[in-house]
């Protein structure tokens, strides 16, 4: 299998090759800091994905998490590269953002300090499983010592 080589700064091919959004980042000189994306992620985690949750609000943070995504890419810039480092950090924290969405949209129970508004009763399925692990034996695991 061979590597495909990529055009490097200066080496005159780089005239007709497409930027990588990587790039774009640490040569920006004007945007935003990963500190303010990081921040804009949380909010939207919290707002859209809190403890209590219905499916329009489900989706509207899927829209919103997508447009968070497409301005970061667009938008964010290192200085150097410890920045550049946190800027691929925020970008992974989008990625598992829209993970965490996906399994709170797939999630149609309330349980706990989760409340799922257009789901308010338990599954059967969970009450099903404790009692047949209870009938086998399995207890939950410990903490400590013992």
């Amino acid at each position: 299998m061979q590597r495909r080589q990529t055009p490097r700064q200066g080496s005159g091919q780089s005239e007709g090759a497409v930027q990588s959004p990587f790039d774009a980042i640490r040569e920006r000189e004007n945007g935003e800091t990963w500190q303010e994306v990081n921040v804009a992620l949380n909010q939207t985690l919290f707002d859209y994905a809190g403890s209590i949750r219905y499916e329009a609000m489900l989706k509207a943070g899927c829209i919103h998490l997508k447009r968070l995504r497409e301005k970061a890419y667009g938008n964010l810039m290192a200085k150097n590269p410890h920045e550049f480092m946190h800027c691929l950090e925020v970008l992974n924290l989008l990625d598992l953002g829209e993970l965490v969405f996906a399994a709170v949209r797939k999630r149609e129970e309330t349980r706990d300090k989760v409340a799922r508004l257009d789901f308010p009763l338990r599954t059967r399925c969970w009450k099903v499983r404790c009692s047949s692990a209870r009938r086998k034996g399995i207890s939950r695991p410990r903490s400590g010592g013992r």
